[in-house]
Parts: structure tokens; sequence; C-alpha cells
């Protein structure tokens, strides 16, 4: 390794990172930022951070992401998603916001951001099912799939099956969602 090429200790620390050696991650992701102040060292620092629950210095390398690039989309979406861990639920919208103003079809960022609105109790289930369908409609309208159709049902009376596979299934709040789903599901036209 060259010890002054900064993307080089950017992508070792991103090896520590995702084989979970924060601290050597943290290591290289200094000697990265030692050599040069960029916004994606900075985000990759905050998320190492943010792994290791230390969430107030997961916000600063945040904050000083998107103060190096003021439409950087990542840090921004990074940043909401520890205020909300924080329970700093306000600028964590704010900030969510921001990032979908910079890039609006981002899958990542529309998915943090219709979970972070569960958190909110001042959102109904009416307002938050209408938010889940306009971004669908908003990401199905950009994909390559909108050709795909689904035939109606030859016969009314018989029941449409469905099945949920999802790696979430296990300690992870999806599974509380569809736990709540399932049980209010309309058990004479659905088949779970």
């Amino acid at each position: 390794i060259k010890p002054d090429h900064s993307d080089a200790w950017h992508l070792l620390g991103q090896v520590h990172f995702y084989n979970r050696e924060y601290p050597s991650a943290e290591q290289c992701l200094k000697k990265a930022l030692e050599i040069k102040q960029d916004p994606n060292y900075l985000n990759t620092m905050g998320l190492i951070f943010k792994y290791q629950h230390q969430f107030d210095a997961a916000v600063e390398c945040f904050y000083e992401a998107i103060i190096l690039s003021p439409t950087f989309a990542a840090g921004m979406s990074n940043l909401a998603n520890v205020l909300t861990i924080m329970g700093d639920l306000n600028h964590a919208e704010e900030y969510y916001l921001r990032a979908l103003e910079v890039e609006p079809y981002s899958k990542n960022t529309l998915s943090d951001y219709l979970f972070y609105l569960t958190y909110r109790p001042d959102i109904s289930a009416y307002e938050l099912f209408e938010k889940h369908t306009k971004y669908a409609t908003l990401l199905t309208s950009t994909s390559k799939y909108t050709d795909f159709h689904v035939s109606k049902h030859s016969n009314n009376k018989e029941k449409i099956k469905i099945g949920y596979i999802s790696p979430n299934f296990c300690l992870h709040s999806a599974m509380h969602m569809l736990e709540s789903l399932t049980r209010y599901a309309n058990k004479e036209r659905f088949e779970l």
C-alpha cells in the first residue's frame, strides 16, 4: 500500500468495516482523512461509529461530510438514520427530505424514510399508507418492470394465495409489522 494513497486507505477501511473489524476500519479511515478530507471517507467513518453505537461521533462525521458536499445525499440519509435512532425525529425528517430532494429515486433513502415514519406518533395509519403508495408509484414509474400485469382472477370466490419471504423475519422490526399485517388480512379472500 502506498502510505499516502487516501483511496487505498478508505477501501481497506471498508473491507475491515464489512468484516465488522471496526477498530481496524476506524484506523484506516483516520489515515485516509489525514491525507484528504473527503465526504465519502467521512460517511464511512460515520457508519463505523454508528455500528459501534457511538452516535454522537457518527452525527459529527455525517455533518462534516454534508458541509464538504452540501448535495451529498448518502451523508444526509445516514445522518437521518442516526438521528432517528437517537430520537431526534424532527431533524431526522429534515435530512431525509433533503436527501430525497437531491436523489428522489433513491430506494434506500425512500425505504429508510418510510420506516422512520412508523416512529412518528402524529402520522396516522392512513397517512402512512398514502406515503407508501405515493413512493411505490414513484419507484415503479422509474422501473424497467413497468409492463408487469396481474391477470384478473377467474373465480372471485377462489382465495388468492400470498407468501412472504424475507431474511428479516428473525428479531427484526419487519417481522413485527408483518405479524399485524397477517393478523388483519381478510382470511375469506386471501390464503397466507
